[in-house]
């Protein structure tokens, strides 16, 4: 994993309590005032992806994903998913 990426990661013990490093997404939502801005992580892909459409649901004009070292809009985090069926 390239070493930019640490603030995606985080860090979780096993039950041996050895450190593990886990891949969080984070979940962004603005609106149209610049108060108001919604962060929220998510430890998996399609949990981010909900929050996402939860967020696009609540009114926020702009929602973006955080993962995988790229920012996504909703729409290209989706196609993610559609990616890896294939």
């Amino acid at each position: 994993m390239h070493k930019d990426m640490r603030h995606e990661l985080q860090q979780t013990k096993n039950p041996l309590g050895e450190s593990s490093e886990k891949m969080a997404f984070i979940v962004q939502g603005k609106p149209r005032e610049p108060e108001g801005i919604v962060k929220v992580v998510s430890d998996s892909r399609p949990e981010a992806l909900q929050v996402a459409r939860d967020l696009l649901d609540r009114g926020m004009v702009v929602v973006t994903v955080i993962g995988d070292g790229r920012v996504y809009t909703v729409d290209e985090f989706a196609l993610t998913f559609i990616n890896q069926m294939r």
